[in-house]
């Protein structure tokens, strides 16, 4: 297979995989989603072996480098800015609070991700310690995630029922000032 025939076949594979992903979420089958999304991952990868030409040059992947680290950089500053900005403004909408928490969780997440990759790609890991490495981090941020969902689970908050504000827990703030409407 020659690269211009891979490349009309991943543009239809990618529009095939946009029409089942808002067939599923109209329809809420999240598993079909993600069956489909790593069906076609699967697919992708296996028509690309079989490509003879050459897919991708030195320069395009220090291009995609740069652009990644420069991504990361801008997403990192502007989400850290609009942490705090969030946390300042949780006294008028108490959900600003909620926000800038998970804001500020996948900034760290994505930060510290980044750091563990380039460490691996650095230090130019290899054989058995490959799979270590690997092991070590998935369980970092496997415990990152569990520690962040505690953190938001909603067992020290105001709760709405019967139109009323219910204090659940310890919540470190005051009972909203909006109308609760459930």
């Amino acid at each position: 297979m020659n690269l211009k025939q891979f490349q009309k076949i991943k543009l239809g594979i990618t529009a095939l995989l946009a029409a089942l992903m808002a067939v599923a979420v109209t329809q809420q089958n999240y598993i079909l989603a993600v069956v489909a999304v790593i069906t076609s991952m699967l697919v992708i990868i296996v028509l690309k072996k079989q490509v003879k030409e050459v897919t991708v040059d030195e320069r395009d992947l220090e291009i995609g480098g740069k652009a990644a680290r420069l991504s990361l950089s801008i997403f990192s500053v502007v989400g850290a800015a609009m942490v705090f900005v969030l946390l300042m403004l949780r006294d008028r909408n108490s959900e600003f609070e909620l926000i800038g928490s998970v804001l500020a969780y996948a900034v760290c997440g994505l930060l510290m991700l980044y750091s563990l990759v380039f460490n691996y790609y650095y230090r130019g890991v290899e054989g058995r310690r490959r799979f270590w490495y690997l092991f070590l981090t998935m369980i970092a941020i496997l415990g990152f995630a569990i520690v962040g969902l505690r953190g938001f689970s909603g067992e020290d908050d105001w709760v709405c029922q019967n139109g009323q504000w219910i204090k659940h827990g310890q919540p470190s703030r005051p009972m909203p000032v909006t109308p609760c409407r459930k």
